[in-house]
């Protein structure tokens, strides 16, 4: 069902539910590569140690910055930002009293559930905070869990369903939007790579068998 609002806040729904689903889209895959089980790990480490280290954290930080951004102010100096608060900001001239105490409050719950997200932003991804960085080694910011994330998630999805709710009288179920397939493609044929390997004794007689296959020199 469509959520309809005034015109002159469609736009903002709009750009903001885009951004909340394609960051469920991001967790989802990490979720799929990283946060299956350790057998999974131990297979990515298999394949590429380096290249699905740099993946998981790339991607770690990646979801992180997004969390940080749709929290931010409505107005940073001169710039305007979309974000939780620019919505709810232009609902508020709804006069809608009992709507805009629902919107804040979901809006303190997501700043509460994503406040450690937050400073990790503003000292180590986005920035690089001077006593962060030199104390990395016995005092830096506390590692991110998939909890973590998770918990901001469902607050940023509260948020996004009580706009929903209003207008549209329905719920947008954003975990359960990003497809199935969206990193399996891959695993399937890293998995298929590996068996394939296996199927040889040597080294040399697995690389000189794939070496006939058309992709090899792609």
């Amino acid at each position: 069902m469509a959520i309809t609002l005034p015109s002159t806040i469609q736009p903002i729904w709009n750009e903001l539910h885009g951004d909340v689903a394609w960051l469920h889209w991001r967790w989802h895959i990490y979720r799929q590569l990283f946060g299956t089980s350790p057998e999974r790990i131990q297979f990515l480490n298999e394949c590429a140690a380096t290249f699905f280290g740099m993946l998981q954290n790339v991607l770690l930080d990646d979801v992180q910055l997004g969390l940080s951004k749709l929290g931010d102010p409505s107005q940073t100096g001169k710039h305007r930002n979309i974000t939780l608060a620019t919505l709810a900001d232009a609902i508020a001239g709804l006069n809608e009293p009992a709507l805009n105490t629902q919107l804040q409050s979901a809006i303190t719950a997501y700043q509460s559930k994503s406040a450690r997200v937050r400073d990790r932003r503003n000292k180590r991804i986005a920035h690089l905070d001077f006593n962060t960085s030199m104390q990395r080694a016995s005092a830096g910011l506390p590692q991110p869990s998939r909890q973590e994330i998770d918990e901001a998630l469902e607050a940023l999805r509260k948020f996004m369903n009580v706009i929903a709710a209003r207008f549209g009288n329905t719920q947008i179920f954003y975990e359960a939007s990003a497809p199935d397939a969206a990193a399996y493609a891959l695993l399937l044929i890293l998995k298929g790579g590996m068996r394939h390997r296996e199927m040889w004794n040597d080294e040399g007689s697995w690389l000189e068998d794939l070496q006939k296959s058309r992709y090899f020199r792609v």
